[in-house]
C-alpha cells in the first residue's frame, strides 16, 4: 500500500517540476535575443513594400500623450521622438508583461520590442494622420540590449547574431555608409589597428548630434557615439544614437 501510495505522489511531483520549468523556462521579456535573427525592422518591412496581414517585425516603441507607436528609429534628443514616418501606428498604450523594461524620460516612455500582429493600410493614422499604416491586436516583447564593446563583437560576431545590442565608440558615417571604430585620429582618421564594425544602414541622424564632426570636403561626420541597435550577419543596424 505504501509503494503503491508513494509513486503516484512521486509522478505527481515530477509533473509539477517540469511544469514550473517550463514555465519560467518560457518568460524571457528581458532577453536581448531575437526569435529570428533575420527579423525585420520596421524600416525594412515598410520599404519594402509591406504585404498586409499578419507581420512580425522589431524596433522601438514609443509612448508619448498622444498614443504609442512601433518606430524604426529614435532621435535621443530631450525627450526622444520618433526619428521619422516609418512607423506603425498601435493606438493605445499597450501592456507590456515586462514593464521595468521601459525606459523613460518626462511623459515619453521607450523600449525595444519585437511585435507581431495585423498589419493595415495605406491610410491616415496617428497624431495628424503621421503614418500611413498600423498595427492591429498586436503582441509585444520587450528585447532589452546587451551591452558590448568592439573588440567583443569582431571576436565573436556568432555569439551576438540576431540580438539587440549598446556598444559605444567612434561614429564616421556618410550618405551611403558607416562605420564605429575603436578610435580616430586627427581630421577623422581611423587610428592605427583600431577594430571597425559596419553598418547595415548608416544612421539616419548622425548629422544633427552634438559634437560631431565634418570632414574637410564636409562629405564624412564623425565623433564618439553610443549605439542601441541589432547585431546581424556581422553588421549593426541602428535604432538609436545616443550622445
Amino acid at each position: 500500500m505504501e509503494y503503491a501510495t508513494i509513486v503516484p505522489m512521486y509522478r505527481l511531483a515530477i509533473m509539477l517540476l517540469l511544469l514550473t520549468l517550463a514555465a519560467c523556462g518560457g518568460q524571457t521579456p528581458t532577453a536581448s535575443s531575437l526569435s529570428a535573427a533575420n527579423l525585420p525592422t520596421v524600416g525594412e518591412l515598410l520599404l519594402a513594400g509591406p504585404s498586409l496581414g499578419q507581420v512580425a517585425t522589431v524596433g522601438y516603441l514609443f509612448i508619448d500623450e498622444h498614443g504609442a507607436v512601433l518606430t524604426d528609429a529614435l532621435h535621443m534628443r530631450d525627450p526622444p521622438q520618433p526619428l521619422d514616418d516609418l512607423g506603425l501606428w498601435l493606438g493605445d498604450a499597450p501592456t507590456l508583461s515586462n514593464s521595468t523594461a521601459i525606459e523613460r524620460s518626462g511623459a515619453t516612455q521607450y523600449v525595444i520590442v519585437e511585435a507581431r500582429g495585423r498589419l493595415e493600410g495605406p491610410g491616415n493614422f496617428g497624431p495628424a494622420g503621421r503614418y500611413r499604416y498600423r498595427l492591429v491586436d498586436a503582441e509585444l516583447f520587450s528585447r532589452v540590449p546587451q551591452t558590448t564593446t568592439i573588440a567583443q563583437l569582431v571576436a565573436e560576431p556568432e555569439a551576438y547574431e540576431g540580438h539587440a545590442i549598446r556598444v559605444r565608440g567612434e561614429l564616421m558615417s556618410n550618405a551611403d555608409s558607416a562605420l564605429l571604430i575603436e578610435r580616430i585620429g586627427a581630421g577623422g582618421v581611423p587610428a592605427n589597428n583600431a577594430r571597425q564594425l559596419k553598418f547595415a544602414t548608416p544612421p539616419r541622424d548622425a548629422a544633427t548630434i552634438p559634437g560631431m564632426q565634418s570632414s574637410a570636403d564636409g562629405r564624412v561626420m564623425y565623433g564618439s557615439v553610443e549605439v542601441v541597435g541589432l547585431w546581424r550577419d556581422g553588421r549593426l543596424y541602428p535604432l538609436a544614437l545616443i550622445f
